[in-house]
């Protein structure tokens, strides 16, 4: 059971920085709501969007947005910013594995702007994505970026439309490190070991996913390149993905058609050339892969850390303990990472999380798992697919563990393991210095059966590891009125959160949100619009530990959502959690997309 406190004598605010001392006593009168919520990048770039990315340090940081032309983010069972044909790990299973085949069906082709056409305009190339950082804009084609600094300055990828491959229909994807106005282009390795001209032809594949400043002015870039022999297998799978069939559950599922390993790049902004090229330094091998050549095998760096005086970087690697063919299975890695000049050591392997069981070990407990963010103090953030089912789903569930400053790694718990109803979802998305956790989870009150089903909707959380402590974010940008009644109106509309995406040490969050322009739409969950929001807190909204180095939150500044209002906590027979199935697997066979239901537009 997941445990909470709202019993402090005292409360330090961390949107300020300043101890406040408060008395426990409820709120008299009106009332701010915890988090002010402000919009950024606005504006309509494209069909699908703003979906939050990405956000800097400081009291006032920059973000990073996503645009896309179509919804096939649906289809594909994640939220809308995890798009990245690269990461597999991120498509292992998709719709037709997952729920009812008529509901994928209306994934796959309801409108015209959802996965079917996106298909379509992949083999006909059509760029896809906008990027948006402190509302300047650019395409796929330029950057998309994935990580930034305060700056606005960041890591991302391009699509290299002067790199073609006609022979398998395939623009070269490259990784991109913006700084210091320049712009530094991050390639694969050739190729590996025997075969050390692999990609030079077919002009390989990379992204960049973070990046660590060093204290010597350079910076230190991790992600993902294509990786192994280019031979037959690869060859197909290459063709399957850029070249392949216009069809459902189909050909797709085979990109990126490169096996993809975790990759370093070394960023010199000072002294290096706008427009260089930079080649990257892969891990020296997957952590269990002893055969499966023809798989889509996968590893990536995900988040690094300064812990103790040690560079960590944290991600996945790939196992063909559990799985086969396009689909082995990710497992949990760290990486102590060495730079001495220009060399960087990866070492001769990664370090698993102790307790978050390698997919294939211990009954195929896990489908696959990774590390999503690390801290500097070493609080590791990690998520897990389940392969077991519970109650008519294989939840997905975030991780604590830590690793210290004397290379000591702790067992990972799940904190919102069967929290609130058993084989509920929840996954960590980010982790700041002070050992706050945001992500997103079940709908409390939407408790429909996942298999062979529908998904269920989703809602933002915040965790905080000091005090074991779960809440749901919505909770927390609701004040009070003059009578002490909940006012959930901000900026004179109303909001959703339902995709935190990150959270920094001034305790600002980004997420993606859904906003009601009025009272009675937002009552009946419809016409809503996607934006990208900022969440500051105010005074007095979180507690901090200076000594200890952490902070929990004020949890009398939670305001729940009128049972009225048809919350997603209600127990209303008017609760969104109450539509039956048949009503639902309506909708499907009218070809709309379920979500349409509290999102409008989707």
């Amino acid at each position: 059971m997941v445990l909470s406190d709202k019993s402090f004598a005292f409360r330090l605010s961390l949107g300020l920085g300043l101890a406040v001392l408060f008395g426990g006593s409820a709120y008299a009168g009106s009332t701010a709501p915890a988090f002010s919520i402000t919009e950024v990048n606005g504006g309509k770039y494209a069909e699908y969007g703003p979906f939050a990315m990405a956000l800097s340090e400081g009291e006032n940081p920059k973000a990073a947005s996503v645009f896309y032309r179509h919804n096939m983010f649906s289809l594909m069972m994640f939220a809308p910013h995890q798009y990245d044909l690269g990461q597999h790990i991120k498509r292992y299973m998709d719709c037709y594995d997952i729920l009812d085949g008529n509901v994928c069906d209306s994934y796959w082709d309801g409108k015209d702007t959802f996965a079917s056409k996106w298909r379509y305009e992949m083999l006909y190339y059509v760029p896809e994505v906008t990027s948006v950082v402190d509302s300047v804009s650019s395409d796929e084609n330029a950057a998309v970026f994935l990580k930034i600094d305060e700056n606005g300055n960041g890591v991302g990828y391009r699509v290299n439309k002067s790199e073609y491959n006609k022979d398998i229909n395939y623009y070269r994807r490259e990784g991109i490190a913006s700084f210091n106005g320049k712009t530094f282009v991050l390639q694969n390795p050739l190729g590996w070991e025997d075969n050390p001209e692999a990609y030079k032809e077919v002009g390989g594949y990379a992204t960049a996913l973070t990046f660590i400043k060093l204290d010597d002015g350079r910076i230190l870039v991790g992600g993902y390149s294509s990786f192994g022999k280019y031979d037959s297998e690869l060859r197909k799978t290459l063709l399957y993905c850029y070249a392949g069939n216009w069809k459902s559950h189909s050909d797709y599922r085979s990109c990126p058609g490169f096996r993809t390993q975790a990759t370093l790049w070394l960023v010199d902004p000072e002294n290096m050339s706008d427009g260089e090229v930079i080649i990257g330094q892969q891990a020296k091998g997957y952590i269990d892969i002893s055969s499966s050549e023809n798989a889509i095998t996968t590893a990536a760096i995900v988040d690094f850390a300064r812990v103790g005086d040690r560079t960590v970087a944290a991600g996945y690697s790939a196992t063909d303990d559990f799985g086969k063919g396009w689909s082995t299975a990710n497992t949990s890695c760290i990486w102590d990472i060495t730079v001495e000049g220009d060399v960087i050591s990866m070492g001769d392997s990664c370090l698993e999380v102790p307790g978050l069981n390698r997919p294939g070990n211990h009954d195929n407990e896990n489908n696959y798992t990774w590390v999503q963010a690390i801290s500097n103090k070493g609080v590791i953030l990690s998520n897990r697919k389940m392969y077991k089912s519970k109650n008519s789903n294989r939840p997905m569930n975030f991780g604590i563990s830590g690793y210290d400053a004397d290379n000591n790694l702790t067992s990972v718990t799940f904190p919102a393991d069967d929290y609130p109803f058993r084989g509920a979802n929840s996954e960590g998305a980010d982790i700041n210095n002070y050992s706050v956790v945001v992500g997103w989870s079940d709908n409390p009150a939407d408790k429909k059966p996942v298999n062979f089903g529908v998904d269920r909707a989703q809602t933002g959380f915040i965790y905080t590891v000091a005090d074991n402590s779960f809440r749901y974010l919505n909770d927390y940008i609701c004040g009070k009125n003059e009578k002490s009644e909940a006012d959930c109106s901000q900026n004179g509309v109303y909001y959703y959160i339902e995709w935190p995406v990150a959270i920094n040490d001034a305790g600002i969050i980004l997420a993606t949100a859904f906003r009601y322009e009025n009272r009675e739409d937002w009552e009946q969950y419809r016409n809503a619009t996607p934006v990208t929001v900022m969440l500051k807190p105010d005074a007095g909204v979180f507690v901090i530990d200076e000594e200890k180095g952490t902070a929990v939150l004020n949890n009398e500044r939670e305001v729940a959502y009128p049972d009225e209002l048809k919350s997603y906590s209600s127990n209303s027979s008017r609760s969104r959690g109450e539509i039956s199935m048949f009503w639902l697997m309506i909708i499907a066979l009218g070809s709309f997309c379920i979500r349409n239901r509290k999102q409008g537009e989707f």
